[in-house]
């Protein structure tokens, strides 16, 4: 069964498709498409699109399918692909093929918690960490990352040009300021009228793959907060990608200052305690970009106003509730730990949250650790955090050749960017379950990593031949 939001989309996407084929602009729809649906895959990511399919992985589908059907169109004869990109590629799936057979046929293989244990209920000793083994998971994971893979195969001119690029973190940067209106519009419904209005409304079209956990309100610090259109931790991982975004292309006008302040207020919107992690990576953006202006008068107001705001907001937890804030600090603190430290912890209920991750990572640490090369199989186990998720899953050969084709279609670099790459890469380890980081919401976080030297307009697709 299709979801009500599917249809829509999909009708949508047949409309304007068949528009640009009859306006000969069917090149400009491609990269249209791709910016379409990052925005989609960044902020619906809990809803099925079709069955089982999520509105990422179909995605990925449909830029692929309007990829083939624009060479049709343009009569391309030739499809030119670069060696370094196709060896990489089929690197890669080999890794990731002989991960899989590993995970097969060994007969040693660590404890994991498959992704058919819950995490809750794991630490809570209801379900228990079992034997790695190949199953379904581990085809579904694999089957995601080769669509990924070919979507920026397909895209690599695109990706490989300055003004393509940069007018794509712009259009993505765009979608933030409408999810930010409709945040700041569902916390107010949820507070004034109904903590399940918007939620009941929102699940109606885009449905979900958990109904036990995406029904449930949550009163969290004194509120109900806005996590209705994805899981809690996705609003860190996903205004991540806003502030790098901001961080490459600067704040350029007062429109974007709103916006980035209406950011900074989504964050404490959303309940989530993890999202207090990225408040000082935010403020760090934002004094980049005032001094870089300063000599704008504009600027300097809006600054004081943001100093004002963001210490008055601090004020009101501590003061006004501070029950609240003690919760609110704590569940940071064990989030951190979770990141830093092995182990469990033994916490009540308000605390279960990082003691969960962090008893998840520990197993995923130790399975890398008896199994460092190949890991335990690409969708093999549960992790939250980038380093051990990947470490686990993919093992040290694969994150290399998984690492290695994204540097042969975008060109990712961290040579002059070494410091803000580390901060990222601590935000992503706390923020990130490893099953977000191969799908296309990140494509504009990869894109800020990417080497500016290296960027230019090439020809790869054998545009010589297009006849229309």
């Amino acid at each position: 069964m299709i979801s009500t939001l599917g249809v829509i989309l999909l009708i949508i996407y047949l409309i304007l498709f068949v528009v640009a084929i009859a306006c000969k602009r069917v090149q400009t729809f491609k990269l249209d498409v791709l910016i379409g649906c990052i925005s989609v895959s960044l902020f619906v990511n809990v809803g099925n699109f079709f069955l089982n399919f999520s509105f990422t992985e179909v995605g990925c589908i449909v830029c692929i399918v309007t990829s083939i059907i624009a060479w049709l169109v343009n009569r391309v004869k030739h499809i030119y692909v670069e060696k370094k990109c196709a060896y990489w590629f089929t690197f890669m799936i080999c890794v990731m093929l002989v991960g899989l057979l590993h995970l097969r046929l060994s007969n040693n293989m660590p404890d994991v918690l498959s992704m058919d244990i819950n995490m809750d209920q794991a630490y809570y000793g209801m379900q228990y960490a079992k034997k790695a083994s190949l199953s379904v998971y581990n085809w579904i994971a694999f089957r995601d990352l080769i669509l990924f893979s070919v979507v920026l195969l397909m895209y690599k001119k695109e990706l490989s040009d300055t003004k393509i690029v940069n007018s794509l973190l712009e259009s993505v940067r765009k979608a933030f300021y409408v999810f930010f209106i409709l945040a700041s519009i569902e916390f107010i419904l949820n507070n004034i009228v109904s903590p399940t209005l918007v939620r009941d409304f929102v699940i109606s079209i885009v449905g979900t793959m958990d109904k036990a956990k995406t029904y449930y309100p949550e009163a969290r610090f004194g509120y109900y907060g806005i996590t209705v259109f994805f899981a809690e931790q996705s609003y860190v991982s996903v205004l991540l990608i806003y502030y790098t975004i901001v961080w490459k292309n600067g704040i350029n006008n007062n429109k974007d200052l709103i916006f980035y302040i209406l950011s900074i207020a989504v964050l404490f919107m959303s309940g989530c305690s993890t999202g207090v992690l990225l408040i000082p990576f935010a403020l760090i953006v934002f004094f980049k970009e005032a001094i870089k202006q300063k000599k704008r008068t504009i600027v300097n107001l809006f600054e004081q106003f943001f100093i004002v705001a963001v210490v008055f907001t601090g004020v009101y937890l501590i003061v006004a509730n501070p029950i609240y804030f003690a919760e609110y600090l704590n569940s940071t603190i064990m989030k951190v730990g979770a990141l830093l430290n092995g182990g469990t912890y033994t916490n009540n209920a308000v605390l279960a949250s990082g003691a969960t991750r962090n008893y998840a990572n520990g197993i995923a640490m130790n399975a890398f650790l008896q199994s460092p090369f190949l890991g335990v199989g690409i969708g093999g186990t549960r992790g939250y955090g980038v380093f051990s998720g990947l470490l686990a899953t993919f093992g040290l050969l694969g994150i290399g050749a998984f690492v290695g084709y994204l540097n042969s279609i975008i060109g990712m670099t961290i040579r002059k960017k070494i410091a803000l790459a580390l901060l990222l890469f601590v935000y992503l380890s706390v923020a990130f379950s490893v099953w977000y980081v191969y799908m296309l919401a990140f494509i504009p976080l990869y894109l800020v990593f990417q080497d500016s030297d290296r960027l230019k307009n090439v020809n790869l697709i054998g545009e010589d031949n297009v006849k229309s």
